[in-house]
C-alpha cells in the first residue's frame, strides 16, 4: 500500500509523501521514454541522492535489484498495473 497507510514502511511513507506534495510534480520530471536505460533504485530523481542510497535498507531487501523501469512496467508497475 502506497498510500501511508499503517502497513506501508517509513521509507514507502516518505516517497508517498514526496508524491502527494504540489512541490514534487511542479519541480521534478523526467523524461522515461521506453525505460530501458532508465532504472528506479539508481538514478537520481530528486535531491541529488538515488533512491538505491536514501533507502539502502529497502533497497538490500529486493530480489532484482537493478530492474530498468521498462523491467517494472512489463511487472505491472505501470499506472494501473497489477504489481
Amino acid at each position: 500500500m502506497l498510500d501511508g497507510g499503517r502497513t506501508t514502511s517509513a521509507c514507502w511513507r516518505a516517497i508517498a509523501a514526496l508524491c502527494r506534495e504540489a512541490w514534487f510534480s511542479t519541480h521534478v520530471s523526467r523524461l522515461v521514454r521506453n525505460g530501458k536505460h532508465i532504472y528506479f533504485w539508481s538514478d537520481v530523481w530528486v535531491g541529488g541522492l538515488s533512491f538505491r542510497e536514501r533507502f539502502s535498507r529497502l533497497f538490500e531487501l529486493l530480489v532484482d535489484k537493478w530492474l530498468s523501469m521498462f523491467d517494472l512496467f512489463q511487472l505491472g508497475w505501470g499506472e494501473n498495473g497489477e504489481a
